[in-house]
């Protein structure tokens, strides 16, 4: 799917000018595209991720119990229509996660509010040394924090009970499950349907009325310094061991996080990373997430989602493969990235054959080594498991 241009997109709706001030265009995609933005109400920034309706497939739409806001389709169940990267995102609480900040809507996209997070990444100078103020601690290590409740079980709590709610220890009602049950998609009656969502079987009682008018005609925004992975190791070629484990300890950390509360990315990559100049990182882009009960085995994967550079030979194959073993594979690849600089695996020829140019890796260390061969293992039985990356006898190294 090719990527919309922004430029000649409808432009946002007048809920999104009186709450938000648009800054810059940070990127855009197939489904959409995200601004840098700031909030009106208390000036801080963030990053408003704007998914066209009319290009999301059925399968990346959900209902859910969820609160009110402007815009979101409402059945007469109580439960809303949302985005499934929504409703991901809002779970994945980890401090090496975007955090979720707000969900709203009107008849051409979804508003995915997030955290703004990372540095803008100019070439080093005299002036401005980035990679000299990268702080190395030894890597976070788990037990990590527990998983949170579903939010489809219950009603969610007001805005007041959630601020409270983050101030003080969980509650044991907060603690009791770590199941993760998907939205169930009956059918009841929709007391309010968008328009753009209509392609998807979905019959509306009475029309939407039409936003209050703005000039529909796209502001123009100047491109945002990316603050990715990617752009930070393009102006630093590479990082060294101690500096790399700081990096990638905060990934698989988030990683490993996120599997606990029945939630895999698919997507690993160093462009949906972003990380400020302290080296703190955190992942973004939750678009192709698979969410599932952490009380049943996890269901196998019959789609292809993600980057060829990041995947791993079985999920270029065309038949079903389970997604852990192709997420820690995707894990080899960014740390391969973050020591060399260059990717292990150029190509899907390279991929399939596990051709790795082992040049790069002469200088690294004996177990950065052996952590990328168990990484890359092309039998994904042998395939090390992302609790014994976490574990590995490099990534518990000091220096």
């Amino acid at each position: 799917m090719s990527a919309i241009d922004p430029s000649s997109s409808p432009p946002p709706g007048s809920f999104f000018h009186t709450h938000y001030q648009l800054e810059e265009l940070i990127g855009s995609g197939g489904f959409g595209w995200v601004c840098k933005a700031t909030r009106r109400a208390d000036g801080r920034q963030v990053a408003i991720k704007l998914i066209f309706k009319n290009r999301m497939a059925r399968e990346s739409i959900v209902r859910a119990r969820w609160e009110a806001s402007e815009g979101l389709d409402m059945w007469e169940d109580g439960t809303i229509v949302l985005p499934l990267e929504a409703y991901i995102l809002r779970q994945a609480r980890h401090r090496g996660v975007v955090e979720y900040l707000d969900l709203f809507a009107d008849d051409d996209y979804f508003y995915l509010v997030m955290e703004h997070h990372g540095s803008p990444w100019l070439k080093p100078s005299s002036h401005h040394h980035v990679g000299s103020i990268i702080p190395i601690p030894s890597p976070p290590s788990p037990p990590l924090t527990p998983p949170t409740a579903s939010f489809y079980l219950h009603s969610l709590p007001s805005s007041s009970d959630m601020a409270a709610q983050a101030s003080s220890p969980r509650s044991s009602e907060m603690m009791a499950s770590s199941s993760h049950e998907f939205p169930r998609i009956s059918r009841p009656t929709p007391i309010r349907r968008s328009s753009a969502l209509n392609s998807l079987s979905l019959t509306s009682l009475e029309p939407k009325p039409q936003s209050t008018t703005m000039a529909r005609s796209m502001p123009m925004m100047r491109r945002s310094s990316s603050s990715d992975l990617f752009e930070c190791i393009e102006q630093h070629s590479h990082f060294n061991e101690p500096t790399a484990r700081f990096l990638f300890a905060q990934i698989a950390d988030a990683v490993y996080d996120l599997r606990k509360r029945g939630i895999t990315h698919r997507d690993l990559k160093d462009e949906n990373i972003v990380v400020d100049a302290a080296g703190c990182v955190k992942l973004i882009d939750f678009g192709s997430a698979l969410h599932f009960r952490t009380s049943e085995p996890v269901s196998m994967c019959d789609r292809f989602f993600g980057t060829v550079s990041s995947a791993s030979p079985e999920t270029l194959d065309k038949v079903p493969y389970h997604p852990f073993p192709a997420e820690v594979w995707s894990l080899g690849v960014l740390l391969h990235i973050l020591l060399t600089g260059s990717t292990p695996y150029p190509t899907r020829h390279h991929i399939r054959r596990a051709q790795r140019n082992r040049e790069l890796n002469s200088k690294l260390s004996a177990a950065a080594n052996d952590l990328l061969d168990q990484c890359f293992a092309v039998n994904v039985d042998e395939r090390i498991t992302l609790e014994r990356l976490c574990d590995h006898p490099w990534m518990r190294m000091r220096s």
